[in-house]
């Protein structure tokens, strides 16, 4: 008999008007359309949405669907009468001016019930992340950025831009005249809003159980938000409260507008998709599938033309879904929404602080907090893909500060306790590592794309000039692993020295870190690794007796690329099993991108035998760590079949002759003859559409280097 697995209950919740109605006799009641599930196994279904009663009963929940089945009559009466309320509501107001006329249609109108939704009372002048104040929509500026029919701020215009030359004729002409107001600003600001693509789909919002919910909110802020924390917890959490409040609050929900309902709505089900993946009330087979649903119904909720979104939180909302949809086999969104986030957050001025801006703390943190959480995903996207970085280095957005959401303050400065750690401090200091980052990919991995290792003549180089670069970017990398605090900072050999008393939020803003500087040495080094495999007499002597400095220094820093290699691959195995582990994601891509790093080091002449020693034990380690995440990373199981092709390989061509020594004296100007026929094309069939199966099928394109008979 097979174990009874947790189920999940979709439920929405009922519209108001049907609250607290007096309970009718029980009957069997006429459906239009049966789920799905009842209708394979023929089985009387009652039609209750989200999930019926069957599914309920057999534990099946989760795949009740209802295939393109309309909505109950009764249902749609209730959203009627409510729409009838609110016209009659909005009759009796006066209405504010309109500049510009749209036609709204009766679906518009309707505030769904499922999304319901109360206004935080913020004070004046606070921005949190879902205040309407925040929020800039669609500006009606024509696509020379020549005319605008709203007074645009300087941040989103430069001084390059035709509508900025003309807003400062407008200023000097308005010399002596009343300053505008930030009231003035934002509410010119909000005139438009984006267009609705598609009409409200008023089940799309539906929301599991409150202690479910409550489960997944948790996971993302224990384990998500210390590496990417773009949302404001505090602000957040008051908002997710009065989703659950009773009904007293409901006139509260009438004044907010639909576009930051929805917003919250949609970002709330990102929330879950992350947050599910984590969560232990959740089988782990079935998580990929559960968080895929909530990413849908994200999507599904936010009905305007994302092209036209200019908010903060919308910001927020697309960075959130660029790290749901790393885990996923859907490359392509993932790096194009983080790009359009991007270009949302420069729309916004994020990328730009002045000094004369008059910004509360929690505003002009999370601002901070957004952009540099873009520079980071920015330069991880970059280094996966092969990809040029959208943000250059030259930005003028000083560094978040060390102060936790809930010391955050929309009236004064509040600081961080002395004795308490920041869960800011990975995004910081990821910050400033990714900095170095920028710069080896633009020294050894951007200049000549068209000249790859396995295509490089010797001609082509400068050794001097290599091992020179080298060391200077080794020194800052030095430098920057000194200046990591204590509470993050993971010596080489603590990894199993863990305080029990540590908050999870530090060991995973630790482990994540550490595993971030290990492998931007690994980068740095193995271009020297590779070049010094194909072009041994380029970088080292025949004999030890004649070596140079240079060449002295060739075989130490070939040395330490496998030594990184190893020290990264026992980091994420050690913390396989353990809860402040690396993304599912990023662990493979590390741990694949080592065990190669690894093989070139085996046909390497700067690398000894007893440097390699350790490498029967890191193969092993690769191929555990990668079966473990085989059935969440359907790249993981690609990357198996990859590295055992390839060391069965190399085990033969070593068989045939071909040594590891570093004594093989190779004539001036030739090649390495273990760099030969070895062609990694028959791998390119099986492409993957997932981030990893992307970068596996590039990075096997380019793996020349490691051609072997």
């Amino acid at each position: 008999m097979e174990a009874e697995t947790p189920t999940l209950i979709l439920t929405t919740t009922p519209p108001r008007s049907q609250r607290g109605s007096k309970r009718v006799q029980r009957r069997r009641r006429r459906i239009q359309t049966a789920c799905k599930s009842c209708q394979d196994r023929k089985t009387r279904c009652d039609g209750s949405r989200p999930a019926c009663s069957a599914c309920h009963r057999r534990g099946v929940a989760v795949e009740c669907i209802y295939e393109n089945s309309p909505a109950s009559a009764s249902y749609l009466s209730a959203l009627e009468q409510r729409l009838q309320r609110l016209e009659q509501r909005q009759d009796a107001e006066p209405m504010p001016p309109q500049p510009v006329e749209r036609r709204v249609s009766r679906n518009d109108s309707i505030h769904d019930a499922s999304v319901a939704s109360r206004e935080i009372q913020a004070s004046p002048g606070t921005q949190g992340p879902y205040s309407p104040n925040t929020s800039r929509y669609a500006s009606n500026v024509d696509g020379l950025a020549t005319v605008s029919t709203t007074t645009e701020s300087e941040c989103m215009y430069g001084p390059s831009s035709t509508i900025a030359f003309v807003q400062f004729c407008n200023e000097a002409n308005r010399q002596g005249s009343a300053p505008e107001t930030e009231e003035q600003a934002d509410e010119q600001r909000s005139t438009a809003v984006p267009e609705a693509i598609r009409e409200k789909d008023p089940f799309a919002a539906a929301y599991p159980p409150r202690r479910t919910a409550d489960d997944f909110v948790r996971c993302f802020w224990e384990f998500v938000h210390p590496v990417f924390p773009v949302l404001h917890k505090t602000s957040f959490m008051s908002r997710y409260a009065l989703l659950w409040s009773a009904d007293e609050n409901e006139t509260s929900n009438d004044n907010i507008s639909e576009m930051d309902e929805v917003i919250f709505s949609s970002t709330l089900n990102i929330v879950f998709a992350i947050g599910c993946r984590f969560s232990e009330s959740v089988p782990g087979a079935s998580r990929a599938s559960l968080a895929q649903t909530f990413y849908q119904r994200s999507r599904s909720i936010y009905r305007f033309e994302i092209l036209d979104s200019m908010s903060l939180s919308a910001v927020q909302m697309l960075l959130l879904t660029g790290v749901y949809l790393q885990s996923t086999q859907q490359a392509t969104r993932c790096w194009n929404a983080v790009g359009l986030a991007i270009r949302a957050a420069q729309s916004l001025g994020l990328h730009v602080e002045s000094p004369n801006q008059s910004r509360s703390q929690l505003s002009r943190e999370m601002r901070r907090r957004v952009w540099h959480t873009c520079l980071v995903l920015d330069k991880l996207l970059s280094m996966t893909f092969g990809r040029p970085a959208m943000i250059s280095t030259s930005w003028h957005v000083p560094l978040p500060s060390l102060i936790d959401d809930e010391y955050l303050s929309a009236d004064g400065q509040g600081e961080q306790p002395q004795n308490k750690p920041s869960r800011m401090g990975l995004l910081i200091w990821s910050s400033k590592l990714f900095l170095i980052l920028d710069e080896i990919l633009l020294s050894f991995y951007a200049p000549h794309p068209q000249k790859t290792i396995d295509t490089m003549s010797e001609n082509d180089l400068n050794v001097q000039k290599i091992i020179s670069d080298i060391m200077v970017l080794n020194r800052r990398i030095e430098e920057f692993f000194e200046s990591i605090p204590e509470y993050l900072r993971l010596e080489t050999g603590s990894e199993s020295i863990i305080s029990e008393q540590q908050e999870l939020s530090v060991t995973i803003q630790k482990q994540i870190l550490n595993c971030r500087y290990l492998y931007t040495r690994v980068l740095l080094l193995r271009p020297l690794l590779l070049l010094t495999t194909k072009f041994p007499s380029k970088f080292l002597s025949s004999t030890r007796s004649a070596e140079t400095v240079d060449m002295s220094l060739v075989r130490r820093f070939c040395s330490l690329c496998v030594d990184t290699a190893f020290q990264l691959i026992e980091n994420i195995h050690h913390n396989l099993d353990t809860s402040y582990r690396s993304s599912a994601w990023h662990s493979v891509y590390f741990t694949f991108a080592s065990a190669i790093t690894l093989l070139a080091a085996r046909t390497c002449p700067a690398v000894d035998a007893e440097t390699l020693a350790s490498f029967e034990l890191a193969w092993s380690h690769c191929l555990v760590i990668l079966e473990y995440y085989k059935e969440h990373i359907q790249a993981a199981r690609r990357g198996i079949s990859t590295l055992q092709e390839l060391r069965s390989r190399m085990d033969l061509s070593r068989s045939q002759g071909f040594s590891n020594s570093s004594q093989i004296e190779v004539p001036a100007g030739a090649e390495n003859p273990q760099m030969n026929s070895f062609d990694l094309s028959q791998f390119d069939a099986m492409g993957i559409d997932s981030a990893l199966g992307l970068w596996l099928s590039q990075d096997m394109d380019s793996l020349g280097w490691l051609e072997f008979q």
